[in-house]
């Protein structure tokens, strides 16, 4: 799951563009257009709820029931016969229960052309108006006409990947390094695709301007697998959530409410959108009182080896050099470390609670057996007992009230530091509420 502090953006400015929509009706760019409001047949049950959720805080603690509403900066769960009412700035996610077969889930045709949208944002659709600044796009079972800024998009990638290897390796090596003043055009091929840089000009359903070279060139979007846009040009600044959607999709944006039914939000180009309930997967939520502990430099690290050679320290990657991994799931976010190891934060004081999942890296499992230690101050906060690669990963929380000095250890276990691939995965700092990072 993506962890907080998800996307960053600048000032810089892809330059003058005038919109020139082809149209039947004229387009306003600050105009948006309301999503018709499917119809849904969701019965809400005696207590108002009808979707089975969990709900995951900022600590990674987790409550299950079956959501009634968001709304007032609160979410409210049915548990037990009971409402329990937790505000939402102690939530990180809101998981929803898989349902058969949503009842709003209508028969639609999905569109070959899908949005790559600033923000983490994921959907398709059918590019219905154009110009030389946005685009106007119908999308699959959202918007049904809104106007998205280039400087909104990350990418348009117009077929689907199956059998154009070459194009979609281009496209996912430019989407990954996506650089500011520079967007890139992937030819559609199944042989050797090629890729261009320069300057998306203009864009509508049949065609496109691109320049490069010195010159503007028209190019036929039949040709043309996607086009990348420049980083670091969005005008949305970081949105505050994003729902994900059971077809797939997903929404950057900010929640407005929720009832038993449904979900009113804007999307992160301020479009409004009306989703039945039935059809969200999950709600995740950006939190600026949370701080992931991989990105804070720390100002010492000491490492001993006895059957390998000592560290090093790993920032978002486990202490082999391999995605965080643990029971199956992956991690965005964390420190890999080999025992014998620590190391140590400057905190002074600022955050609340330490939080991470601790457990032996799947990949050296079922070997592995350490001791997790956390050490505020020169007073041990948490001791774990002997970890090894058989037990499942642990959620820890520690209190950091008046902290100034952080150290996280791992210790040898029996066996020394034999594969001793020890992961704080999703290891975070967490503010007070009321106070942001």
């Amino acid at each position: 799951m993506p962890g907080p502090g998800w996307w960053t953006t600048n000032d810089m400015l892809r330059g003058d563009r005038r919109l020139q929509f082809t149209l039947t009706s004229p387009v306003i760019l600050c105009a948006v257009c309301l999503a018709p409001r499917a119809a849904h047949s969701a019965r809400a049950d005696e207590d108002g709820a009808t979707r089975a959720a969990t709900i995951t805080r900022l600590d990674g603690s987790s409550q299950a029931g079956r959501l009634a509403g968001i709304g007032d900066g609160r979410v409210r769960l049915i548990a037990d016969g009971q409402q329990t009412v937790i505000p939402l700035i102690d939530v990180a996610g809101i998981e929803f229960a898989p349902t058969a077969a949503p009842a709003s889930a209508a028969r639609v045709e999905r569109s070959e052309t899908t949005f790559f949208l600033c923000g983490g944002g994921e959907a398709r659709g059918a590019i219905v108006g154009g110009g030389d600044e946005a685009v106007a796009v119908s999308f699959d079972g959202g918007p049904d006409r809104a106007v998205v800024s280039f400087d909104d998009l990350a990418a348009v990638r117009f077929a689907e990947p199956a059998g154009l290897d070459s194009s979609e390796a281009l496209f996912q090596q430019a989407l990954a390094d996506r650089r500011p003043a520079e967007d890139v055009l992937i030819t559609r091929d199944a042989g050797e695709a090629k890729s261009v840089r320069g300057a998306l000009e203009s864009l509508n359903a049949e065609e496109g301007s691109f320049r490069f070279g010195g010159r503007a060139r028209t190019f036929q979007i039949a040709h043309v697998y996607a086009i990348v846009l420049a980083a670091g040009v969005a005008t949305t600044g970081d949105p505050s959530s994003r729902a994900s959607l059971t077809d797939g999709s997903i929404w950057p944006g900010e929640l407005v409410s929720a009832t038993a039914s449904q979900l009113e939000f804007i999307t992160a180009f301020r479009t409004p959108l009306t989703l039945p309930l039935d059809r969200v997967r999950r709600i995740n939520f950006r939190s600026d009182r949370v701080v992931p502990l991989s990105g804070l430099a720390w100002r010492d690290e000491q490492c001993e080896g006895v059957l390998h050679r000592p560290g090093p320290v790993r920032r978002d990657v486990s202490a082999g050099g391999g995605p965080l991994m643990l029971d199956g799931r992956q991690f965005e976010r964390g420190i890999g470390m080999h025992s014998h190891c620590r190391i140590t934060f400057d905190l002074e004081g600022a955050y609340e609670t330490f939080a991470a999942w601790i457990g032996i890296d799947d990949a050296v499992r079922p070997r592995g057996h350490a001791v997790y230690r956390v050490v505020g101050d020169g007073k041990t906060l948490f001791e774990s007992q002997a970890v090894t690669g058989r037990d499942k990963a642990s959620l820890i929380r520690v209190s950091l009230a008046g902290v100034k000095v952080l150290t996280l250890i791992v210790d040898y276990g029996e066996g020394f530091d034999l594969a001793d691939h020890a992961d704080w995965a999703d290891a975070r700092l967490i503010k007070a509420a009321g106070e942001s990072a």
